[in-house]
């Protein structure tokens, strides 16, 4: 697989670190690389609510922070019952609910289980599973990208393309008919590129 950019990497979006979960700052980014400590998931949502991580960031921090749930329940931080896992997944959701993937993901994690005791056994595999299957989805859709995209040209997005754009961008030719030279910048919600985009008739070839 194609690596992803600094921005983009699982890492460096949320990770666990010494009993505290670590969001990556979407906002100070590219001037400054920092992390904004959290101590438990509500902190979490909090954070989605105030645009700490923006773009794919949130579903990755919602699933890391059912993790971090797992791990604060087993340090007796937070009461050991179902209920717990259900009403952090719940607060995540609510912290962005124009984002449907988040919701949905986590709801069909949470329905694996029958009780707590599945929960703590699987959670943390079956989320890096989660994981793992949109990475394969986003390089899938880079390399598509890569055959469709002229060289030297422009794209103009929301969000939902921040993973498969840099994907197609990084792509060698020899994993595409064509590579495309991709000139990007990094704006809050978008990806932009200075020259203007390619022609509608092109789009609608997708």
């Amino acid at each position: 697989m194609v690596k992803p950019p600094y921005l983009l990497r699982h890492k460096n979006i949320a990770h666990i670190s010494a009993g505290k979960l670590y969001i990556g700052g979407r906002r100070a980014f590219p001037e400054t690389k920092r992390f904004v400590r959290i101590s438990d998931p509500y902190q979490a949502a909090d954070a989605i609510t105030h645009g700490v991580t923006q773009g794919g960031g949130p579903l990755e921090v919602a699933l890391m922070a059912m993790i971090f749930t797992r791990d604060l329940i087993r340090a007796g931080k937070l009461e050991r019952t179902f209920a717990t896992c259900v009403g952090v997944a719940r607060s995540l959701s609510a912290a962005r609910p124009t984002n449907t993937t988040m919701r949905r993901t986590l709801d069909r994690l949470l329905s694996a289980y029958t009780n707590l005791d599945e929960a703590m056994e699987r959670v943390e595999a079956d989320v890096h599973t989660i994981l793992a299957g949109f990475d394969r989805l986003y390089h899938r859709m880079g390399r598509l990208g890569a055959t469709i995209f002229e060289k030297d040209c422009s794209v103009l997005t929301t969000c939902f393309g921040e993973h498969t754009l840099p994907t197609a961008s990084r792509t060698p030719r020899r994993l595409a008919s064509a590579s495309p030279c991709m000139s990007m910048r990094h704006a809050p919600t978008c990806w932009a590129a200075a020259s203007p985009p390619p022609a509608p008739r092109r789009w609608g070839s997708m």
